[in-house]
C-alpha cells in the first residue's frame, strides 16, 4: 500500500516515474526539468534529525530535491545498489524470440508487485534492472518474469496506439532471491506449432488445458450465444426455403444449380473440358468413409444465353461403399446422368449434387482456404514480428483465427463432431482432405479468378476488393517504408518458419478454365522441415534490405498482404455468411446420405426442424461481431474504411454490403 502511494504522489507532483529497465539504462539520473522563474520555489527538504534511524540501505541525500530515479524506494533512499535478472528467451527449438517486452514482477499472493521491464534484443538476450526494496520491507522476493505481446488500436482522429497484453505462460519464476539472477537460456512458449503427428496440416499448440489460447475473441463469443438463445423458438426459413415458396421449383432448376457453384456458398473453381463445358468436381478420393455415401461427383455446365446451367452429373462409386479405407478402388466408368434424362432419377442426382457440394465446401473451400490455411500464417506471424510496422497493417485481420480453429476441431472436425456424425469423411478424413488442399495453396503468384460472364458475382467480388487490397498496402508500405526495412529482419523469421513448416507442394494439374489461383509451378520454392518443396513460397531471403534487393522484397510482402487481406475479410464473409442458404433445409440439402439414392427404393430425406447442422450454420452465419466498418475493437487503420466506402454501391450492386464484410476469421 505504501509503495502505491507513494507511486501516485510521484505521478500527482510531475516527478517523472520509472519501475526499472534494461541494464545499462537503469541509474541513469535524468536531468532534472527546467526551473520556472514564475513559479514559486520549492523549499529545499530539511535534513534527518540527529540520530534518526535509517533505512536499510544506505542514508538519505536531500542535496537534489529534485532528483529522478527509477523507483518510488529511491526516491526515499539514494543509493540503493540495483540487482538484475538476465537471461536470454529462446522458443521450444531453441532459438532466439527477439523484440518480445518482458516485465519483472515479485509474485505475491494478492497484487503483484511490478518491479521492471525491458524488451529482448534479437538474439532474445535481456537484463532487467530492479530495486529489491520495491517488493517490500525485509521481502526477499519472488520474481516472475511475463511477457507481453503488442496489439494496436486507433483513436478516433486515426492516431495509432500501441498496446500490450500479457502473454497467457509465465517466462520463468525464481524464489527467494537475494542477488543477481542468470537465468540462461529460458524457452517461452509463445505461438508454437502443434505436432505434426497429430495434425497434418500446420497448427498453433494450444498446450494442455488450452491455457496458451492467445487471441480468443470474447466479443463474437457473446454474440455467437445471443444468436444461439435466439434459436429457442426454432429456425427461421432459409433462403432456399422462401425461395421455393416464392417461387416453387425454382430451388431444382438446372439454372439455380448453375448459380450455385458461381455464386454461392462454395463458389468453385471451374475445369474445362475439351467440348467447351465447365466442369465442377466434388471427390472424397484418398480418404476415408464410413456410415455415408461418398462417390465422386462430377457436374458438367453450359454457358449460354447469359445463363449457367447444369447439364450432366457423372457419379463415380467407391467399391466398398459406405465403409472403405483411403485406397479404396473406384468403378472404371462413372454413371452419367443427364437433364433429358428420367426426371426423378435427375432430381435424385442433383441431390447428391448438392450434398456433395456442401460437404466438400465445408472441409475444403471454408475451413480448409479460409481458416485453417490462414492459421499457417498467424503462428509465425505473432511469434516473430512485433516492431515491424506490418504488424499494425496485417494483426487486427488474424485475431480470433486460431481459437476459432480450435473451436471447429472440437465441434465440427474431430471424430465425435458434426461432420463424423452427419457426412461421409471417416475419423481423421476431414483434415486428411484439408492436407492434400493445403498443397496448392499459396501467396506467390495469387489473383483472383476472372469472372467468365457478368453473373459471375463472386469473381466480380473478389476482384473489386483485390483492387482496394492493392491500392491500400501499398499506400502503407510507401509511408511506412523505413520502419519496414528497419525491422526486415522480423519478416525474415517470419518468412523462414512459415517456408519450414509448410506442406509438400502439389502440382494443380491440368485442364483448369482460370489458373489465377492456383499454386503456379514457377512460384519460388523452400524446403520445408521434411525435406520436401514447400507449397507456400518464402517471402523473403534476405536478411535485411539493400537497393539491389528492395524492388523484390517489397513486391513479395505487398503481394503477401494483399493476399491475406482478401482471405481474412471479403473471401471469408462472402462463403461463411451463405452457409446457412443452402445448409439451412435438411431435405434440399443435407451434409451426407445415408444411402445410394440412385436406387429408386431409397427413401430421400425429410425436414428435420432439429437438424444440427443447420442449427451450427445458423449460428456461425447470423454472428456479426468483428466488422470493417463498425470496427468494434478500432484496430482498422481508417483508410481502408474511406476505400470500401467509396466504392460501397459497387460492392452492394454485387450483393455484399460493405458493412457486413468482416474484419478477421473470428467465426
Amino acid at each position: 500500500i505504501f509503495y502505491t502511494l507513494v507511486s501516485y504522489s510521484l505521478r500527482e507532483t510531475g516527478i517523472p516515474f520509472e519501475m526499472g529497465g534494461a541494464c545499462g539504462k537503469q541509474g541513469q539520473q535524468q536531468q532534472p526539468p527546467e526551473k520556472d522563474t514564475k513559479k514559486q520555489q520549492q523549499p529545499a527538504a530539511k535534513p534527518p534529525k540527529e540520530n534518526q534511524p535509517q533505512p536499510p540501505g544506505g542514508k538519505q541525500n536531500f542535496s537534489n530535491p529534485a532528483i529522478v530515479v527509477a523507483s518510488a524506494s529511491e526516491v526515499i533512499r539514494e543509493g540503493k545498489k540495483q540487482q538484475s535478472v538476465q537471461g536470454r528467451v529462446v522458443d521450444l527449438a531453441g532459438k532466439p524470440i527477439g523484440n518480445l517486452k518482458l516485465k519483472l514482477f515479485d509474485d505475491d499472493l494478492v497484487l503483484d508487485d511490478r518491479l521492471g521491464e525491458g524488451v529482448t534484443d534479437s538474439d532474445g538476450n535481456f537484463c532487467l534492472t530492479y530495486d529489491p526494496s520495491s517488493a517490500g520491507l525485509l521481502d526477499k522476493p519472488d520474481l516472475k518474469i511475463e511477457a507481453f505481446l503488442p496489439k494496436t488500436r486507433y483513436t478516433r482522429e486515426g492516431v495509432l496506439v500501441q498496446r500490450f497484453s500479457k502473454a497467457p505462460k509465465t517466462v520463468t519464476t525464481m524464489h527467494n532471491v537475494t542477488d543477481n539472477v542468470n537465468v540462461g537460456d529460458v524457452k517461452a512458449h509463445l505461438w508454437e506449432y502443434a505436432d505434426r503427428s497429430e495434425w497434418p496440416t500446420p497448427r498453433a499448440d494450444h498446450g494442455p488445458g488450452d491455457e496458451l489460447v492467445q487471441d480468443t475473441d470474447m466479443g463474437n463469443v457473446v454474440t455467437v450465444l445471443k444468436k444461439l438463445g435466439s434459436t429457442l423458438g426454432g429456425l427461421p426459413e432459409n433462403y432456399t426455403m422462401k425461395m421455393e415458396a416464392a417461387q416453387p421449383g425454382s430451388t431444382t432448376s438446372d439454372t439455380f444449380h448453375g448459380e450455385l457453384v458461381l455464386n454461392g456458398f462454395n463458389p468453385v473453381l471451374l475445369k474445362k473440358d475439351a467440348s467447351g463445358r465447365y466442369c465442377a468436381e466434388f471427390a472424397y478420393e484418398g480418404v476415408s468413409v464410413d456410415g455415408f455415401w461418398g462417390p465422386n461427383v462430377a457436374g458438367y455446365f453450359k454457358l449460354a444465353g447469359g445463363a449457367f446451367t447444369l447439364e450432366e452429373v457423372h457419379i463415380t462409386k467407391r467399391v466398398g461403399g459406405f465403409q472403405s479405407s483411403p485406397d479404396a478402388m473406384y468403378a472404371k466408368e462413372p454413371e452419367v446422368h443427364t437433364a433429358d434424362g428420367d426426371s426423378d432419377m435427375w432430381g435424385r442426382v442433383k441431390l447428391l449434387f448438392r450434398t456433395s457440394y456442401l460437404m466438400v465446401g465445408q472441409i475444403v473451400t471454408h475451413l480448409g482456404t479460409c481458416h485453417f490455411n490462414i492459421e499457417q500464417y498467424v503462428v509465425p506471424f505473432f511469434k516473430h514480428v512485433r516492431l515491424n510496422p506490418i504488424f499494425a497493417l496485417l494483426s487486427p485481420h488474424k485475431q480470433g483465427t486460431v481459437s476459432i480453429n480450435k473451436i471447429a476441431d472440437a465441434t465440427l472436425t474431430n471424430d465425435t463432431g458434426i461432420f463424423r456424425e452427419h457426412a461421409p469423411p471417416a475419423p481423421g478424413a476431414c483434415h486428411d482432405m484439408i492436407h492434400r488442399a493445403f498443397g496448392e495453396l499459396n501467396w506467390h503468384g495469387f489473383s483472383p479468378r476472372d469472372p467468365i460472364y457478368e453473373g459471375h458475382k463472386f469473381a466480380r467480388l473478389q476482384c473489386l476488393f483485390w483492387e482496394i487490397a492493392g491500392e491500400y498496402v501499398e499506400c502503407y508500405i510507401k509511408e511506412h517504408q523505413d520502419g519496414i526495412e528497419r525491422e526486415w529482419a522480423e519478416v525474415k523469421m517470419f518468412s523462414d518458419e512459415l517456408v519450414l513448416n509448410s506442406v509438400a507442394y502439389k502440382e494443380p494439374g491440368e485442364g483448369w478454365q482460370d489458373e489465377n489461383e492456383l499454386n503456379k509451378t514457377t512460384s519460388p520454392r523452400g524446403v520445408n522441415k521434411l525435406g520436401q518443396q514447400a507449397a507456400v513460397s518464402p517471402i523473403t531471403t534476405d536478411q535485411t534490405i539493400t537497393p539491389e534487393n528492395r524492388a523484390k522484397n517489397i513486391e513479395n510482402l505487398t503481394q503477401l498482404c494483399r493476399y491475406l487481406l482478401l482471405f481474412t475479410t471479403m473471401r471469408h464473409t462472402f462463403i461463411h455468411d451463405k452457409q446457412y442458404d443452402i445448409g439451412g433445409d435438411s431435405s434440399y440439402c443435407p451434409l451426407g446420405l445415408a444411402g445410394d439414392i440412385t436406387d429408386p427404393s431409397i427413401q430421400l430425406p425429410e425436414y428435420d426442424p432439429s437438424y444440427v447442422p443447420a442449427l451450427v450454420a445458423y449460428v456461425l452465419s447470423q454472428s456479426k461481431h468483428g466488422t470493417i466498418m463498425k470496427d468494434e475493437d478500432s484496430n482498422i487503420r481508417p483508410h481502408l474504411k474511406t476505400l470500401l466506402s467509396q466504392k460501397a454501391s459497387a460492392f452492394q450492386e454485387l450483393g455484399m454490403p460493405v458493412e457486413e464484410i468482416r474484419s478477421c476469421i473470428n467465426v
